[in-house]
């Protein structure tokens, strides 16, 4: 018995010595990489959006037995997306590259230059080896969104009770719309016209039904569900707040506007300083959103630091992720 444990010890000694060993000769110093891509220009169209636009295939030169990942970084300006590849060869479609394009907010409908920067990942550290770059010219396009057929009508609203109806979006299985509402009343139609619309009392809608008093008066966002037949109306609005803007009082809220095609908030020609700024919901501060890293922003998050200058600032989060992307675009 006592042989049998010295030998089991000796085993497990030999096999320490053996990891110990694998790990300090692994040279990964030698370790080069080549990459091609497919095509240098590339003008992207929403309706091949499902067609292939680009593969890179990687060539890792490695004197080392040892798994292999790639790493690949497109890079714009201040802007970057990084993507981990696990075989030698990746195709991205024309959406797919254009998602790409957003995040790195190239400007739409013009050619820029795109930098893809390549590792290899060596080892089960996933040890960063061997560079290589290459630069590629991206036409992309903004997807706009539709809204729906139906909208907003009636005295409370911006333009009466002959319209244009005040647009409403498909969100969640809701439709949504973000408008001014004065003392008045509202319906609910399809297409500009009374066709089909609806009325109602208490928050139900009813085919045909009375004039809906507008109960909130102001900036306003009405969700309508057409499944249960309810409406409901809220007090909704967007704000640029910070020494950076106006300052951080209570009314100093630079007032931003719904772009439904962009699904984002924007506010136009804003005059910022030196200073910083936060975007916060209905002039309080129950709902913020601030700095993560440039562009992105978090629920609660820090102070953004901007520059002096007239800038478009454009403004969009996801509620339930907390999460946010933020565009000072200067004029």
């Amino acid at each position: 018995m006592k042989k049998i444990t010295k030998l089991a010890l000796l085993s497990l000694v030999l096999l320490a010595g053996c990891e110990k060993e694998d790990k300090t000769t692994l040279d990964t110093s030698a370790v080069t990489l080549t990459t091609q891509v497919s095509s240098n220009t590339l003008v992207l169209q929403e309706a091949n959006a499902s067609q292939e636009a680009l593969t890179i295939t990687y060539n890792a030169n490695l004197s080392v037995n040892t798994p292999v990942k790639y790493q690949t970084v497109f890079s714009y300006g201040s802007k970057s997306d990084t993507k981990k590849i696990t075989s030698n060869k990746v195709t991205y479609t024309v959406a797919e590259l254009n998602r790409i394009a957003r995040t790195l907010k190239l400007p739409v409908g013009q050619a820029a230059d795109v930098k893809i920067t390549s590792t290899v990942l060596v080892g089960e550290q996933q040890v960063t080896k061997g560079v290589s770059e290459n630069t590629i010219s991206i036409n992309s396009y903004q997807t706009l969104l539709s809204p729906s057929i139906w909208g907003v009508v009636g005295d409370a609203t911006p333009n009466g009770w002959n319209g244009p109806d005040v647009s409403m979006w498909n969100q969640g299985g809701n439709l949504v719309a973000y408008t001014t509402l004065k003392a008045g009343k509202i319906k609910f139609r399809t297409n500009n016209n009374w066709g089909t619309n609806y009325g109602g009392t208490g928050g139900k809608l009813v085919t045909g039904g009375s004039d809906i008093e507008a109960s909130v008066i102001g900036a306003t966002r009405i969700t309508i569900n057409l499944s249960a037949l309810t409406y409901k109306m809220e007090a909704y609005s967007w704000g640029i707040i910070g020494n950076g803007a106006k300052g951080w009082g209570d009314t100093d809220d630079v007032v931003m506007s719904y772009n439904g095609q962009l699904d984002q908030w924007e506010a136009k020609n804003v005059v910022l300083s030196n200073g910083e700024i936060k975007f916060r919901l209905n002039n309080s501060w129950g709902t913020n959103y601030g700095y993560v890293s440039d562009g992105n922003l978090k629920s609660g998050g820090a102070n953004i630091p901007v520059t002096a200058g007239t800038y478009d600032i454009n403004f969009s989060f996801d509620e339930e992720a907390g999460t946010g992307t933020y565009e000072l675009i200067k004029k």
